[in-house]
């Protein structure tokens, strides 16, 4: 029962990352064959381009850590908790839901 439990986590897991990675290709596929020929100047390129760019980062990171988070907890602590509360929340000790899931599963093995 818990293998399987562990099984639908690195699915799910699986799924979000290959999620976010598509989710990153497909915005700079469409906005350099659709956008960019739709665009006038050298500025607006440049303008497009910066404000792609940290979306692309960012989808990039969340599906590396999940794809990572498939074998173990890499970064859990630093990653798991939202910017304006991490100070707070690292501080406490909190358990991030990441780590319960997988502790649960190591427990049962």
């Amino acid at each position: 029962m818990l293998e399987k439990r562990r099984q639908e986590l690195r699915g799910k897991y699986l799924k979000l990352g290959t999620g976010e990675l598509v989710a990153a290709c497909v915005f700079a596929l469409v906005a350099s064959t659709i956008v960019m020929p739709r665009l006038s100047g050298p500025g607006d390129h440049f303008a497009m381009w910066s404000a792609l760019i940290p979306l692309l980062v960012i989808l990039v990171q969340a599906g590396v850590y999940w794809l990572l988070a498939r074998g173990f907890n890499y970064f859990v602590i630093r990653l798991s908790y939202p910017v304006n509360q991490w100070f707070a929340r690292v501080g406490k000790r909190n358990v991030p839901q990441l780590v319960q899931d997988f502790s649960v599963d190591s427990r049962h093995r």
